[in-house]
């Protein structure tokens, strides 16, 4: 008995690693295991800025809330001003990818045909590097007033739109067949029924991370591609310091703040999910 009882424990409790390996592993850190991670972190950076390879905390601390106040008298803007300008580029770039990439993948991921007919252009267009497009989009937008900003716009569109319909697609593609035999039993018999009501839904939180994710990869086609120019957002401020002779704490503090964003982005995009999807596990 006490065996079978054993066996049944194993089972599972098998049973529970593949359902968490197959659902992702989420591990939430306690309070003070964050504290002591970033007590950590600083004491690494603090030794290697003793031994001058880095700029320490404490300066680089000062210099942060200086850019973030005064600014940088060399450009006269200020570090949220430079920010601002990127993430505007950013926003319109990666909506309108959004825009295109939501429906289309679910359209592609319902419809097999139209997914084996557009199937072959999305799969030759979707390894090419956003960035390898800056030439091709200063050729098209020659002739309109600011081509940098519209070069710029288009790789933030190009870096967006996969990562975002790739998720749609896939989760139209991987529904789960009973809640579209349960949706045809309690009479849904239209295609437009069940893809309005049962597919949608359930689509959701793949269409969020899908977001998420293609913001993020905006947001580092944007730092990218203002390295050719452009408004002063925060990545043109970082090839710009460098070329007037290579300022380390400016470069430091712009590179930190792009990571500063990324996170809250992704922080933002998931309390959103949170608040629409309660039911997936965020």
């Amino acid at each position: 008995m006490s065996r079978l009882t054993t066996d049944q424990s194993t089972k599972t409790e098998s049973s529970i690693i593949r359902r968490s390996w197959q659902g992702g592993l989420h591990v939430k850190l306690p309070g003070w295991e964050r504290l002591a991670s970033g007590l950590v972190g600083l004491f690494v950076w603090q030794t290697f800025a003793s031994l001058e390879v880095v700029t320490s905390p404490y300066i680089l601390w000062q210099k942060f809330i200086n850019l973030l106040i005064k600014g940088d008298p060399l450009y006269n803007l200020t570090l949220i001003q430079m920010i601002w300008t990127s993430l505007a580029t950013l926003l319109v770039g990666a909506g309108l990818a959004f825009a295109i990439a939501i429906p289309l993948g679910i359209m592609l991921g319902y419809f097999r045909g139209l997914n084996r007919f557009l199937g072959l252009y999305i799969s030759l267009c979707r390894p090419i590097p956003p960035m390898a497009w800056i030439p091709v989009g200063y050729i098209l937008f020659a002739q309109l007033p600011r081509p940098t900003l519209w070069v710029q716009i288009m790789v933030v569109f190009v870096g967006s739109f996969f990562p975002c319909f790739n998720a749609t697609a896939h989760a139209v593609q991987s529904a789960d067949p009973v809640l579209i035999e349960a949706a045809q039993t309690l009479g849904a018999r239209r295609q437009s029924q069940i893809l309005v009501k049962v597919l949608l839904p359930s689509v959701v939180p793949a269409v969020i991370s899908g977001v998420r994710s293609g913001l993020g990869v905006g947001w580092m086609c944007i730092i990218g591609a203002e390295f050719v120019g452009g408004r002063m957002g925060i990545g043109a401020y970082i090839w710009s310091v460098y070329n007037i002779g290579g300022r380390m704490s400016e470069i430091m503090i712009a590179i930190l703040s792009v990571g500063l964003i990324g996170y809250l982005m992704n922080e933002g995009i998931n309390l959103i999910g949170r608040r629409i999807a309660r039911w997936y596990s965020w």
